[in-house]
């Protein structure tokens, strides 16, 4: 049912995944074990604004919602996943201050009940209160110091140290400073060894190991980086662990107690569970196989 899967994040208390689906223009929700997909939200599951282009969704399992951030209709939507219904939070209506432009990745920043989304055409974080729907520059041109944004796409947030960290189409792996807007590079083709990153997009992290995980559409590959170095180690990519070989791999989010990283695939239409100690990956659910068939959709970078 996945036709071209793009965000996600876990519920690993119920051990499902939450996939915004462009092709769909849905929120769904896949069973980690059957691979069995249920629509959460769409145009006939749920009341409010419908989805056009879903790219990015982030969960506040606490208060049972999904934070989406929708790429035509330029605005951060709250989902109930009882009921699928969509609140729109924040756009040109809602809340002032910056308006958004591209929207990529979105993440939770509860203690300051605020929502952290990447704006891609800004080259900027926006801090988004979820009060209000009154958006504010985190970090950007005009805010906070070090090399600037280039080309933001995805984002996690470290809570404990305070910080983010974005991959960008041009600098690499970055960390942010959520209290000063600071940026400081991570990795890149000047910073760690490993091979050099393409087209970094979907991040999750490995705190109690200081590493990250970074997906690479170009490389097409799970990368690992260790934040101490900037090293890169590549994880799980065509020759590197078995089973379905990744096409334009999109988005991660990682279940540690498990070991398993789950990554969005746009022409494989699917979600792929990897083994982070092997690299074996399998087709748990969409189209895709384990013997790793790929599909031939056109796909651009323009509205990638």
């Amino acid at each position: 049912m996945l036709i071209e899967p793009r965000g996600v994040a876990l519920d690993p208390e119920n051990n499902r995944a939450f996939v915004v689906d462009f092709g769909l223009a849905a929120l769904v929700s896949v069973d980690l074990r059957t691979g069995n997909q249920t629509i959460v939200s769409d145009t006939t599951i749920g009341r409010g604004t419908p989805f056009s282009f879903p790219r990015g969704v982030a969960l506040d399992p606490y208060n049972n919602r999904a934070f989406v951030v929708d790429y035509s209709l330029t605005s951060l939507v709250s989902v109930d996943l009882s009921t699928g219904n969509r609140t729109v939070i924040s756009n040109t209506q809602i809340g002032g201050g910056i308006p958004f432009s591209f929207l990529r990745g979105v993440a939770i920043d509860p203690a300051n009940n605020r929502v952290i989304v990447v704006d891609f055409t800004l080259d900027a974080l926006i801090s988004v209160d979820l009060k209000t729907g009154n958006r504010t520059f985190l970090s950007g041109a005009t805010t906070g110091s070090g090399p600037p944004l280039l080309a933001p796409v995805g984002i996690v947030l470290d809570l404990i140290n305070k910080r983010a960290f974005v991959t960008d189409f041009g600098l690499g792996l970055v960390s942010v400073d959520l209290k000063t807007g600071n940026r400081e590079i991570v990795s890149s083709a000047k910073r760690g060894t490993g091979p050099i990153f393409s087209l970094p997009r979907g991040i999750a992290l490995d705190l109690p190991n200081n590493h990250a995980f970074v997906i690479d559409g170009g490389l097409g590959a799970l990368v690992s980086v260790d934040l101490r170095t900037g090293n890169r180690n590549v994880l799980s990519d065509a020759t590197t662990g078995t089973g379905t070989p990744f096409s334009v791999p999109f988005h991660i989010a990682v279940d540690l107690a498990s070991k398993r990283a789950f990554v969005t695939d746009l022409t494989l239409d699917s979600l792929i569970s990897v083994d982070l100690r092997t690299g074996d990956r399998i087709a748990i659910s969409g189209t895709g196989t384990e013997s790793g068939s790929a599909f031939s959709k056109p796909f651009s970078l323009v509205k990638e």
